[in-house]
């Protein structure tokens, strides 16, 4: 385990090279200079330039690139270009808002998609499962903006339950917390419950399919028994990968979601910072959750072989 675990982590540093590489390339070779936008439009160029220099981007792109990536090696991750501040700063004060979304979208996901894919496998072609693949479609089609328009209108503005907009952190409490971000957190797992049923229930219709399930029928074992302890265990390798795809497509999901809900996360700071051109806190950003992306991956391999014997072998 330890050495598979050391062999991905091994892997893994070419990949980060790699992003790293082509995202401070797509950077500088986009239009627009930052220095212009800190300026404004009444400086003269002269002005401009002393503020590109300030910024280090009168030196060679080899060099600002080596000294980005230095810099990161021992934990400095710059100044934001545009606010002035430690990008450090800038992550740790919207992470809070993010980490909530996300988990709380993964907890509305599963708690719907795993015993609703199972129940559709179980009732296959009778019409829970049709109303359930009838769902799926919708979930697959309604982009998230739109679901998230639409609960804010229903349950915001008309019922009055939930608030419209914001965000409150968990020091003004629990439910205050919450509240603020129910209706993101359904808005956004409505196309994950969609993916989620689908391959969920696919993964157990095809395993309720095996001569071991047959078997253990036949032994006389409860039906509850056999869909727990033989039918979604042994499916669980096709739907933990489900799960991982989708926490790691979770991160492109909050940023239109954090937009529409005014909420402070790190999907607005990706946002701000491309449309101000902020180079030193957009690379630091994708490195970031391209290191999230490969520990999510890290972590479904691991349980693989916690759920299939076969693949620890």
């Amino acid at each position: 385990m330890i050495g598979m675990i050391a062999r991905r982590l091994i892997a893994t540093l070419p990949v980060l090279v790699v992003v790293a590489v082509v995202i401070f390339a797509v950077l500088r070779l986009t239009p627009g200079d930052p220095a212009t936008l800190v300026a404004g439009d009444a400086a003269t160029p002269e002005q401009v330039e002393a503020i590109r220099r300030n910024m280090g981007l009168d030196q060679p792109v080899i060099v600002q690139f080596g000294r980005w990536v230095g810099d990161m090696l021992r934990g400095d991750f710059g100044i934001s270009l545009i606010s002035g501040k430690p990008v450090s700063e800038l992550i740790l004060s919207r992470m809070g808002a993010t980490v909530s979304l996300t988990i709380l979208t993964l907890l509305f996901t599963l708690l719907v998609s795993l015993p609703v894919g199972v129940l559709s496998a179980w009732y296959q072609g009778k019409a829970l499962d049709r109303a359930v693949m009838a769902g799926s479609v919708v979930g697959f089609s309604v982009p998230v903006f739109i679901v998230a328009y639409l609960l804010i209108l229903v349950f915001a503005i008309e019922l009055r339950w939930l608030p419209v907009q914001g965000y409150k952190p968990l020091a003004a409490g629990l439910w205050e917390h919450l509240r603020h971000l129910i209706l993101p957190a359904i808005s956004l797992s409505t196309v994950y419950i969609a993916l989620i049923t689908r391959i969920v229930r696919t993964s157990v219709i095809d395993t309720l399919g095996e001569d071991y399930i047959r078997t253990a029928r036949a032994k006389g074992l409860p039906e509850w028994s056999v869909l727990s302890r033989h039918a979604l265990q042994n499916a669980a390798v096709p739907i933990l990968t489900i799960i991982g795809i989708s926490i790691t497509m979770l991160i492109g999901g909050v940023v239109v979601t954090e937009s529409v809900f005014n909420i402070p996360g790190l999907g607005r700071l990706v946002l701000d910072s491309v449309l101000s051109r902020d180079f030193t806190v957009i690379q630091t950003l994708i490195v970031l959750f391209s290191l999230v992306y490969i520990l999510i991956n890290l972590l479904i391999d691991i349980s693989y072989t916690l759920v299939d014997p076969r693949i620890r072998s």
